[in-house]
């Protein structure tokens, strides 16, 4: 029986694919890194539709377990767990940063590399990457130059132009590393090239470390429990109420 696995990532756009044994079949990503809600399940019937394939086809779901931004990454994550109990399913929870490693591999990098994605607030969440695609530590979130000096792949060095882009990247993206980082294309301009590969994800789903049903935010949530609610009324002390103020 072939092994038929939809991949789901939601760490910087809304990512999915489907891969059979092993072998990405389709991939695609669409909208911007706000718009997942209104998104993923159409994105995900679209691309079933496109690979004449119905869930009843699949027999596990990969998710992509960011790091990335709480609301966003949680759409996808969410919609994972509730796809794999309606089917049945087993999950494979990834981190996302190891698709970009992987898929980068297939390049044949000449050595270690960094994977990077936006992690907004001015920085980046990164790993780094032997030159066979396996993180070798992250992943972390820090200002871009935190991080360590290798080629860079991924939507973060497309954001960060000041970090060392990879040659060959720069390349496929017809870039040269010294221009103004005003005339850099946006992530989602070029995302079928330095994104998050969700066939990827789904075709590599038993090779890739499992890290876990937790998301990894890497931060707190920027939405906080509120603490103790003040009192708008004015305090009364134990002196004022005996003088009779």
């Amino acid at each position: 029986m072939s092994e038929v696995v939809l991949g789901i990532d939601t760490s910087t756009q809304v990512c999915v694919g489907v891969a059979r044994d092993g072998e990405v079949l389709l991939s695609t990503s669409v909208g911007d890194s706000r718009s997942h809600v209104e998104l993923l399940m159409p994105a995900v019937r679209d691309l079933l539709d496109e690979a004449c394939l119905s869930m009843a086809d699949l027999t596990r779901i990969a998710v992509g377990m960011g790091p990335g931004p709480f609301t966003g990454l949680r759409v996808g994550v969410v919609a994972a767990q509730m796809l794999a109990h309606t089917r049945g399913l087993p999950v494979s929870h990834l981190c996302s940063l190891d698709a970009l490693g992987v898929g980068w591999a297939l390049t044949h990098p000449a050595g270690d590399f960094v994977a990077c994605t936006d992690a907004r607030r001015k920085e980046v969440y990164w790993a780094t990457y032997d030159r066979f695609g396996q993180r070798t530590a992250g992943p972390f979130v820090s200002d871009p130059s935190d991080v360590p000096d290798l080629p860079c792949v991924g939507p973060g060095v497309v954001v960060y132009p000041h970090m060392r882009m990879d040659p060959f990247l720069a390349i496929k993206l017809g870039l040269w590393t010294d221009q103004f980082a005003s005339s850099w294309p946006t992530p989602e301009e070029v995302a079928p090239i330095v994104g998050v590969d969700a066939g990827v994800l789904a075709a590599f789903a038993s090779q890739l470390p499992d890290v876990g049903p937790e998301p990894l935010y890497l931060r707190h949530a920027d939405a906080t429990r509120p603490g103790s609610v003040k009192s708008v009324l004015p305090s009364t002390t134990p002196e004022s109420s005996r003088d009779g103020r």
